[in-house]
């Protein structure tokens, strides 16, 4: 069941880059350092199910776990946030994300930043807005 502390508003949509990508059926990795905004090291993505099935949303909930976002395999993407506006804004976000990463993909090798410069950056994000520059 999808635990409502994770947010209360959800967008569904279809844009074109992320579901360009979900046929694909892999995570968006740690390509920039804005993935991070999501959650965790990757932008994951919920294994294909039929759409508008109970499979479609129990799989996309359980691959929601700790992320705020993820692809639908051959579908399209979710985002989940405290507010309808915050939802949105992930949703742009998102695509902005999945377009770049398109065209990264598409000039050739992506150095992909670890999981050390992930885990700082995510530290970083919990202050991101909240705090003078100099805090940092």
């Amino acid at each position: 069941m999808y635990k409502a502390g994770r947010g209360s508003a959800v967008i569904h949509a279809h844009p074109d880059y992320c579901s360009a990508l979900s046929c694909l059926r892999q995570p968006i990795p740690a390509f920039h350092y804005m993935v991070a905004a999501f959650g965790g090291s990757q932008i994951p993505c919920a294994p294909y199910a039929t759409f508008g099935t109970v499979a479609l949303a129990e799989r996309v909930v359980a691959t929601l776990e700790g992320f705020t976002a993820c692809l639908m395999a051959n579908h399209g993407m979710v985002c989940v946030a405290e507010t309808l506006s915050k939802a949105l804004a992930k949703t742009i976000k998102l695509e902005m994300l999945a377009r770049q990463f398109c065209f990264a993909k598409a000039a050739g090798h992506i150095e992909l930043l670890d999981e050390a410069e992930m885990r700082t950056v995510r530290q970083r994000y919990q202050k991101y807005g909240k705090a003078a520059l100099e805090a940092y």
